[in-house]
């Protein structure tokens, strides 16, 4: 077992469970990638009032930098990451991305109206996760000395301060397909614009010139659609999709 990912969300449960795969780590050598997941979503009143119930376990509204101050203590190297979507998903595509060999998650042990409106990301990820998975129940793990470490963190950082050393996937997303997005906004703005010169007077001569019976600035003005077309085919297959 070289890699093991736990997700966090600041609350009682998901603080046990990354606790307890930083014992699993030192005891196996192994790396702990520490996710968290924003999942931004409307919710109805009754959910509201459910949410804000289940705000009392919450431990630290910075979990990651929790847990970066924890590993410190502990002396573990944590590998923290922070995304948004939908939990149970973005749990399963982590896992793949970085081949962990086992995520580790917190069960929070909703009943009734809380696992109707909620659900379970514990069982979620159980049911379709091909890894192992291992589910630490509620109360399982003493973490007294992660909640006395949260008291120092909360007092520290008001708001939403974010440490420099939290990687963000979908920022990086961004910036490569932007990338992406520019150099094949180059390869189409060189094809229009060297037909346009083509196709100009200072150069009759050459669009003049016949290519398989058809003039050089007749099939370079036809080409420049089906160009464009195949240019937006190879940019979605080459990750313009997010």
């Amino acid at each position: 077992m070289k890699r093991l990912l736990v997700a966090i969300d600041g609350c009682a449960p998901s603080l046990g469970a990354a606790k307890k795969a930083i014992e699993l780590a030192e005891r196996y050598g192994a790396e702990v990638i520490i996710l968290h997941v924003e999942e931004k979503t409307p919710m109805l009143p009754s959910e509201k009032t459910i949410e804000s119930s289940m705000m009392k376990e919450r431990v630290s509204d910075h979990p990651l930098e929790l847990m970066a101050e924890y590993g410190k203590q502990v002396k573990v190297n944590l590998q923290l990451v922070k995304t948004q979507g939908k939990i149970t998903g973005k749990i399963l595509s982590v896992a793949n991305e970085y081949m962990v060999d086992m995520i580790v998650i917190g069960d929070t042990a909703r009943k009734g109206l809380e696992k109707l409106h909620f659900g379970s990301v514990a069982e979620s990820v159980l049911k379709n996760s091909p890894l192992p998975v291992l589910v630490v129940k509620r109360g399982g793990v003493d973490i007294s000395d992660i909640k006395s470490l949260a008291e120092d963190l909360n007092a520290r950082l008001p708001g939403d301060e974010v440490e420099s050393h939290i990687f963000y996937p979908y920022q990086e997303s961004f910036r490569n397909n932007r990338v992406i997005s520019f150099s094949f906004f180059g390869l189409f703005a060189l094809v229009y614009f060297s037909t346009a010169i083509i196709n100009s007077t200072t150069y009759q001569s050459v669009a003049a010139v016949p290519v398989a019976g058809i003039p050089l600035g007749v099939l370079a003005g036809f080409s420049v659609f089906p160009i464009a077309l195949a240019l937006c085919g190879v940019y979605l297959k080459t990750g313009g999709k997010q």
